[in-house]
């Protein structure tokens, strides 16, 4: 009974494995660029923090993480969490 456990641990582990190296290969990273490089204002992204940070610091919720990405490239990011004091 204790050979069987094993076995069915080791095919389970095995097929994780499997499904993670696959996904992994598949992995695109995307590079990061100013809004400029592909033709946008930086003032316009400011206008996202603008509406994020009132929200998280009034305690609306407890953080807020944006992305914008245009065209397979990242020309904003940000996390905003609150402080637990």
């Amino acid at each position: 009974m204790k050979w069987l456990i094993i076995l069915m641990l080791s095919m389970i582990v095995g097929f994780v494995l499997q499904a993670q190296t696959k996904s992994i290969k598949k992995l695109l990273v995307m590079p990061e660029v100013t809004p400029e490089n592909v033709g946008m204002l930086s003032e316009r992204h400011s206008r996202i923090d603008n509406m994020c940070v009132p929200a998280v610091r009034d305690g609306n919720v407890p953080g807020v993480v944006t992305l914008v990405a245009l065209n397979g490239e990242i020309i904003h990011w940000k996390s905003i969490v609150s402080s637990l004091s």
